[in-house]
């Protein structure tokens, strides 16, 4: 047994017996690797571990170990007891590996502090002390990492499947981390960052790569509308810019004022029972011509639901994928984190209307929908971003690197 810096990691403190000193797992060999909570009754001198109610029950167990510090000195017992607290005074990691098995198991535990006892025993010339270490854990160890090799995300939206792959024939008895692995040269992450997340296999949601339909093109509105004859809505072709080379076209003339818009609305054909969830909704627009560097208000509307208004600032990109904040689905929902239901329902295909307005100033423009996508934002999810390093050096002994964050 040993507590290492992460899965499959270096070895922070080993709790095996050394010669001349260490840290051993249990007093004198009475540690039982395979005790739970019921076993406590046999002996105080074992080591337990809580059991699980039932084998998909995700809660947090307890870990108690029993073990004896030895060293060649009663400074030397201290100073280990002493590396020992401060091992497992943050969140550490349990390395375990089972007489005879070829590979360890890793338990991710929490922070705790060790007991130990206030007299130093003497036997010859060794020093010991008992120590209990109780501490609660995450409900199963992580075996080994399996890695799946690399995998490939389309970006070009007009392509069936983009932006997301399916990642089947995962190992494992239980529910695990999932480790991804970004070659952020290939992303070509800026300081704007990309989104990213993750959708697991659960009993709610049994299969995720049954969910189709996220991604629409821009030009595939099925309707439309406008505030009056200084705006007219219409699609582009040909422009490279875009994927596929189209994209949805608002014109404002050039009588148009901050109060005028243009409204793309798009069918998801995103159904059955495995759709429900929350979603982020991300969409590629482009501000071009007179709208170039304008501050333009972007209105999403689910169905007959309008959960907010986007401000697309002045200046900046006019060629970006805008977050329109968290939807659920189905449609018409609070945009919150619902709590998971035993049954879900299927979910109808949701309508997303994105109302756009040129409230920056009057006047002529033009704004162009390239996709619309609803991405899963249930579970694991983020923003990679890069951020800027300034080293400075002044003519003084004191001088010093400042790392600052990158302004949004």
């Amino acid at each position: 047994m040993r507590i290492v810096d992460g899965v499959g990691g270096a070895t922070i403190l080993d709790l095996n017996a050394r010669a001349g000193g260490g840290i051993m797992n249990g007093p004198r060999g009475t540690t039982m690797g395979n005790d739970t909570a019921s076993d406590q009754a046999i002996s105080e001198v074992r080591s337990w571990w809580t059991p699980q109610a039932n084998p998909i029950e995700v809660a947090t167990r307890r870990m108690t170990r029993q073990l004896v510090v030895m060293g060649t000195s009663q400074d030397d017992v201290a100073a280990r007891i002493q590396a020992l607290t401060k091992a497992v005074a943050v969140p550490w990691i349990l390395e375990v590996r089972r007489h005879g098995a070829s590979t360890s198991g890793f338990l991710r535990c929490m922070p705790c502090i060790p007991q130990a006892t206030s007299a130093i025993n003497a036997v010859g010339s060794s020093f010991t002390a008992d120590v209990t270490l109780a501490a609660d854990t995450e409900p199963y160890a992580l075996g080994a990492m399996v890695d799946t090799g690399d995998v490939t995300f389309t970006q070009d939206t007009s392509v069936a499947g983009s932006l997301y792959t399916d990642i089947n024939g995962v190992q494992g008895d239980a529910l695990a981390p999932t480790f991804l692995r970004w070659n952020l040269a290939l992303l070509g992450v800026t300081h704007h960052g990309a989104f990213w997340s993750v959708r697991r296999a659960s009993e709610l949601r049994d299969t995720p790569s049954g969910v189709t339909g996220n991604v629409v093109q821009g030009r595939d509105f099925t309707a439309s509308a406008d505030s009056g004859a200084n705006v007219t809505v219409d699609f582009v072709v040909a422009d490279a810019d875009f994927a596929g080379l189209d994209a949805a076209r608002i014109v404002y003339a050039a009588g148009a004022t901050t109060a005028d818009y243009g409204t793309v609305t798009y069918t998801f054909p995103l159904a059955g029972f495995q759709a429900p969830g929350t979603y982020r909704l991300l969409a590629r627009c482009r501000r071009f011509g007179g709208s170039a560097g304008i501050q333009h208000t972007v209105r999403v509307q689910l169905g007959a639901y309008i959960p907010q208004d986007y401000l697309y600032p002045a200046g900046g990109v006019d060629l970006r994928v805008l977050d329109l904040g968290l939807v659920q689905v189905p449609s018409g929902s609070a945009p919150v984190l619902a709590a998971p239901v035993a049954g879900p329902r299927s979910a109808a295909p949701p309508l997303v209307s994105l109302q756009v307005f040129k409230s920056g100033a009057a006047g002529a423009g033009l704004f162009n929908v390239d996709w619309v996508a609803l991405v899963p934002a249930d579970e694991d999810a983020g923003w990679w971003r890069r951020r800027r390093t300034r080293c400075g050096r002044r003519r003084s002994p004191r001088s010093r690197c400042r790392r600052q964050r990158s302004r949004r």
